[in-house]
């Protein structure tokens, strides 16, 4: 085989021969530099980031798991999200968070505090094991088949885990050893991944913070990703909003979310008046699932993304969107969990 194929074979994998072989998980959706939020501000993110797309690894008996160590202990409020498709072989797939083993599925010397097993046609069970024994299994009452898409989060809450199986929350596991001390995470059997990230932590709302290098730079991109407030959790629960505003308080970007009526109207507020209301493209949101949202700083306006799918640009409503926008406001009654500023 020629010098140039066997290259090209073995970049499609990671050669496994030791713990410290294993590549990181991404830690951030962002390609490059970043800011990424805290409970109550923003931090620096000056580092490479790992690729968001796995490579398999290399090892002898299994089928080419994707396998990446943690970058940092987990906290609560991070999630770690999957997405990809299941192959057309697929019988059961199965997301395992492990413990001091290595990377390897080595029961007897490590740990696995979580254990996600999707059973094609049936079920999704959860489980863990620690000293070679299992706990209790959680059943989900969801069903992924062969050759489905999907997407799964993982939460960290108090004492728990929380699943979230494209997008719709869909149960609880809790915790049987604490969530911190889990250093790898390995997938096998049966799937082809597309993203696999560590992100996010509970960002405290209303949240209001100054933007960046105290503005938001052209071409920069704001990246959001939350889950819905609890039906009935307040009068006002079926409404929330995100603000861009200027140094002055000037509201220059107001994007307003309406549920019961299901209408997403963009306006602004300018020296004490109101602009004209923009209300056009429909409703990308559900009270029972969670969403991605970006706002890109782009030339002729606010180009704002729902869940990958262009959804309008608002016309900057200044005459310097390179240097104009200086703070972001999320109001209540949404739960954002991963809040970057991609340069």
């Amino acid at each position: 085989m020629m010098l140039s194929a066997v290259l090209s074979v073995v970049g499609l994998f990671w050669l496994a021969k030791a713990e410290d072989a294993y590549p990181y998980a991404a830690n951030q959706t962002c390609p490059g530099k970043a800011w990424l939020a805290d409970a109550t501000e923003f931090r620096f993110s000056d580092g490479p980031n790992a690729p968001v797309k796995p490579l398999r690894t290399f090892e002898s008996g299994y089928d080419f798991p994707y396998v990446v160590r943690l970058q940092e202990k987990l906290q609560k409020g991070q999630k770690i999200y999957f997405s990809g498709k299941f192959t057309s072989d697929a019988e059961h797939t199965r997301f395992f968070f492990l413990s001091q083993t290595n990377g390897k599925l080595e029961y007897d010397t490590g740990a696995i505090p979580l254990h996600i097993d999707v059973r094609m046609g049936t079920e999704v069970v959860l489980n863990a094991a620690k000293d070679g024994k299992w706990g209790s299994e959680t059943q989900l009452k969801h069903k992924f088949y062969p050759n489905d898409l999907f997407e799964i989060h993982v939460e960290i809450a108090d004492g728990r885990f929380d699943i979230y199986l494209n997008k719709v929350y869909a149960g609880t596991y809790l915790f049987l050893m604490p969530s911190d001390i889990i250093d790898h995470i390995r997938v096998q059997d049966g799937v082809e991944l597309n993203e696999l990230r560590v992100v996010g932590r509970y960002i405290i709302t209303p949240f209001s913070t100054e933007l960046n290098g105290n503005h938001l730079n052209l071409h920069d991109r704001i990246h959001i990703e939350a889950d819905m407030w609890p039906m009935g959790a307040g009068k006002d629960d079926a409404v929330f909003d995100i603000k861009l505003l200027n140094e002055k308080d000037d509201v220059l970007f107001f994007f307003t979310v309406f549920f019961e009526n299901e209408i997403v109207i963009r306006n602004s507020l300018i020296n004490g008046e109101w602009g004209e209301d923009e209300w056009e493209g429909g409703f990308p949101f559900s009270r029972t699932a969670s969403f991605s949202l970006e706002i890109v700083n782009g030339d002729d306006g606010l180009k704002v993304i729902v869940d990958g799918t262009d959804f309008t640009t608002f016309k900057h409503r200044t005459a310097n969107p390179d240097d104009a926008y200086k703070k972001i406001e999320l109001s209540q009654y949404f739960l954002p969990t991963v809040l970057e500023v991609c340069h």
